[in-house]
C-alpha cells in the first residue's frame, strides 16, 4: 500500500509540472525538473513493482494511477511539441540573422 501511495504522490507532482509552460529563459531548468520527477516516479514505480503489484481495476488507487499515467503520457506530449516549436523558432532566427550578415 505504501509503494502505490508514493507512485501515486510522485505521479500528482509530475503531473501538475506539466501543466505549466515554461518561458524560454526557464526552459533549460525546466526539462530538468521533468527528468527529476521522472526519475523519482521511475524508483516509485521500481518498488511497486518488486513487492508485486498486479493491476486490479476494481481498485480505485489502481484506477487513479493509471488515469494519472493517460495524463503524464499526454502533458509530455505537449511538452515536448512546445519545446520543438520553441526550437525551431529560435533556429529560425539565428538561419535569418546569419543570412543578413
Amino acid at each position: 500500500m505504501k509503494q502505490i501511495q508514493q507512485v501515486l504522490q510522485a505521479s500528482a507532482q509530475l503531473f501538475s509540472l506539466l501543466g505549466n509552460t515554461p518561458k524560454v529563459e526557464e526552459r533549460d531548468q525546466f526539462i530538468e525538473m521533468i527528468h527529476q520527477k521522472l526519475e523519482e516516479r521511475q524508483v516509485a514505480i521500481d518498488e511497486l513493482v518488486a513487492v508485486g503489484f498486479v493491476f486490479d481495476e476494481n481498485n480505485k488507487m489502481h484506477v487513479t494511477l493509471q488515469e494519472l499515467d493517460k495524463g503524464i503520457q499526454e502533458r509530455l506530449q505537449n511538452v515536448l511539441k512546445l519545446i520543438k516549436e520553441d526550437l525551431n523558432y529560435e533556429f529560425t532566427k539565428v538561419q535569418t540573422r546569419n543570412y543578413k550578415s
